[in-house]
């Protein structure tokens, strides 16, 4: 049989009101459900029938209880009186002071509920007191003190399956496929498999193309691809000698194939006795490269198990190895200083993360829950700044468009599915090194030119309605001949066909120089907020980019990467460094960023960046359009982008760190209730 519990407690101070021998018992309770502030808002045609509630927010709960009061004295009965009344100070002080910082709560359980709620109190009042010179509170010699019948209003937040300030882990995942294969969080039948653990990645581009083939090199012979060999299986040769090698490639002969950017391992057994370097094909010749390499425990790539990531660059030549020409890196054997122990990928593939979004579902709740994201930076190499100084953050739950992409690609290729990409006017696609999916668009006018037509996205059907929505859009691009300054751009959009336009936004001056002898970033140039209407007898939308080239001294010259639409009509969060970034206030190393509205209630939603022992390094400026949340009881995907701020380059600016910068994610949910929990 379950046991009941009713606390009011701040975790180290309880006041149990089903215990018999607390001094305090509950006498009766009827829980309330929290309504709408205000009743909601509604609009209201004087010539049609009814009306049509436009917005609603859950207000707190408010109710009371009646408690009984007994003791062996008087002082006794108030003494307990006190300490309930002094608890619930404190709740209201938490709120109304910054020197209280322990919030107080309703712990609760029906006798036969299985599992345990609780609720942050807000607001209390004991209206009065029973008469203190009447029976039975004035009791005789043959009678117990008692105070019957006193009343408790409280004013609550909504229920949650978490002590106050406390979350549990979400299961996530990131799942894209590529020539044949589920390759991200997927177990060994290539299924989608979340995770509590450490062990999802997010990347700051959406691209298409990933892992095709594997090989070792023992001696001259090679293996079969270990993409399609069972798992668990060996990283190098069982005994291998100098030169022996691991080779991952990206076929170029598969459509949407492109440059490879990182690698992730799933390490079972740990690699012993061999030195080895990571090398790339630089066009003529295999080349060293030092990438972050977070399998390496300092003296060989895959020492570590578990799930690690190795950030690579410069991987956009091909050349052919075992007959398959390929973007191709590898970890050749360079010393057998010991014994050998030889590595073993574990669970599921070597995979490229190739995503900017994880993937959430089963979070349980009536409403939605409060959320904690915690994000370290992995991909911080040893000569290349991968700084993280702002973060975007939106919620899009997957119901709404299983193929919707928040990043759409500057290019001829690995676009998502519904959305092509076309380059007109002064504008032509090109290879570009920089570029994430190898392609890229250039906007290169003979002279000065007027806003016009530069990119279309345009969007089909049956995918136009999954885009609706809102969404804060950004361009990244950069300029890399003319004087800065000359080029402007924003976005149009266009429904049906090429000359409808619903939307032209505000125009946008590049300020910086980008590429040789200036900034080797992209930048990041805002273009405000948008919005995709649902309607879809519009047919085709298009996104339009179009650029100016305005004054006549000199001749611009624009590289156009992608166009990132985060989504801000469920929940979105922009939130970046408020201080001169560095070191100490910037996401860099394996520094982590908590976006969170668990951990300390009276605060709604803030941010701040930690370092790997915990120390808080300072607290980042966060704009958001409420709590951190996760919608419940459905898939949502969470898309992420983030950028650099520097001081010290060709303009104070925000960039792009790189097209390689990877942050590690997890999220904790804290799951909200209406009343009683049950079994949930």
């Amino acid at each position: 049989m379950c046991t009941a519990t009713l606390k009011i407690t701040d975790g180290t101070t309880t006041v149990n009101l089903l215990d018999p021998d607390s001094g305090i018992l509950l006498d009766s309770w009827i829980p309330a459900l929290p309504g709408w502030k205000s009743g909601g808002i509604y609009t209201n045609n004087q010539l049609a029938e009814g009306r049509i509630l436009q917005d609603a927010h859950r207000d707190n709960i408010t109710e009371s209880m009646t408690l009984n009061v007994r003791n062996t004295s008087m002082d006794a009965v108030i003494r307990d009186s006190q300490n309930l009344r002094r608890l619930l100070e404190k709740a209201v002080q938490y709120w109304t002071t910054n020197w209280q910082n322990d919030p107080v709560w309703i712990e609760a359980k029906g006798k036969e509920e299985s599992n345990t709620r609780y609720a942050v109190i807000v607001n209390y009042a004991t209206p009065s007191d029973v008469n203190p010179y009447a029976q039975p509170f004035a009791a005789t010699r043959l009678s117990p003190y008692l105070m019957n019948g006193l009343a408790l209003v409280l004013e609550h937040q909504p229920w949650t399956g978490n002590e106050p300030g406390t979350g549990t882990a979400v299961e996530l995942s990131a799942v894209e496929a590529f020539d044949g294969r589920n390759l991200g969080n997927v177990d060994s039948a290539g299924v989608r498999d979340p995770t509590a653990d450490d062990e999802v990645f997010v990347r700051n581009t959406r691209i298409t193309a990933n892992l095709t083939d594997i090989y070792i090199d023992d001696g001259g012979v090679f293996s079969a691809n270990l993409l399609n060999a069972a798992l668990p299986y060996a990283l190098l040769p069982a005994v291998p000698a100098v030169n022996d090698a691991v080779y991952f490639g990206i076929d170029s002969t598969v459509a949407n194939s492109g440059p490879l950017g990182n690698l992730v391992f799933d390490i079972g057994t740990g690699g012993l006795g061999y030195t080895s370097t990571w090398e790339y094909w630089n066009g003529a010749a295999w080349t060293a490269i030092t990438p972050r390499d977070n399998t390496n425990g300092g003296s060989r790539a895959f020492e570590l198990t578990g799930v690690n990531l190795v950030t690579l660059s410069s991987t956009t030549n091909t050349t052919a190895v075992n007959g398959i020409t390929a973007y191709w890196v590898r970890l050749r054997v360079t010393g057998i200083p010991g014994a050998l122990t030889a590595p073993t990928q574990q669970n599921r593939n070597v995979y490229s993360v190739i995503w900017p979004y994880t993937e959430a579902d089963s979070v349980a709740g009536d409403i939605e829950a409060l959320g904690k994201h915690i994000l370290t930076n992995v991909s911080k190499g040893t000569s290349t700044l991968y700084d993280v100084d702002r973060l975007l953050v939106g919620i899009r739950s997957v119901d709404r468009g299983e193929n919707f992409s928040a990043y759409l690609n500057a290019a001829d290729e690995q676009n998502p599915l519904g959305v092509v990409c076309t380059a007109v006017g002064s504008t032509a696609f090109a290879d570009n090194t920089v570029s994430p999916t190898g392609r890229a668009a250039q906007y290169n006018p003979a002279g000065a030119l007027p806003f016009q037509d530069s990119l279309y996205f345009t969007i089909s059907n049956p995918y136009t309605s999954e885009y609706s929505g809102k969404y804060k859009a950004f361009l990244r691009c950069g300029q890399i001949a003319g004087t800065v300054g000359d080029i402007s751009v924003r976005i149009q959009i266009r429904y049906g066909t090429i000359s409808y336009t619903f939307f032209t936004g505000e125009s946008a001056t590049i300020t910086a120089r980008f590429g040789a002898g200036s900034t080797p970033y992209p930048e990041l140039v805002d273009l405000g907020n948008i919005e995709l209407p649902t309607d879809d007898d519009l047919g085709t939308i298009l996104l339009v980019v179009q650029c100016e080239n305005d004054p006549a001294r000199s001749n611009g010259d624009l590289w156009i990467f992608d166009l990132v639409l985060i989504p801000v009509d469920e929940w979105a969060v922009d939130t970046k460094s408020i201080a001169t970034p560095d070191v100490s206030s910037s996401l860099y190393a394996n520094n982590y960023l908590t976006i969170d509205s668990i951990s300390t209630p009276k605060r709604g939603v803030f941010s701040n960046v930690r370092d790997s022992s915990d120390i808080l390094l300072i607290n980042w400026g966060t704009i958001s359009n409420g709590e951190n949340i996760i919608q419940v009881n459905k898939r949502v995907r969470f898309w992420y982008t983030w950028a650099w701020w520097s001081t010290g380059l060709t303009a104070d600016k925000w960039w792009y760190p790189t097209f390689n910068s990877v942050l590690l994610l997890n999220i904790q949910k804290q799951s909200r209730y209406l009343s009683m929990r049950g079994d949930r």
